[in-house]
């Protein structure tokens, strides 16, 4: 499962040139077994590009599927 969370600051009291920012979390969930993992790219100010190495993600799930 996946999901991206888009977010927006109210900045205009640090800076009033700028009303708000706009960041973006992409999260990928994976169970194996009774474990839950999250993988997780940190705010960023646009969702393209934000695709967390998926040959990564096989390892770490690997790992998991090693220790079931």
């Amino acid at each position: 499962m996946a999901y991206t969370l888009t977010f927006r600051t109210d900045v205009s009291d640090i800076n009033p040139e700028v009303q708000e920012v706009r960041s973006v979390r992409r999260t990928t969930v994976v169970r194996v077994g009774s474990v839950i993992a999250e993988f997780r790219l940190e705010p960023s100010p646009s969702v393209e590009g934000m695709e967390f190495p998926a040959e990564m993600m096989a390892r770490q799930v690997q790992r998991l599927r090693e220790l079931s």
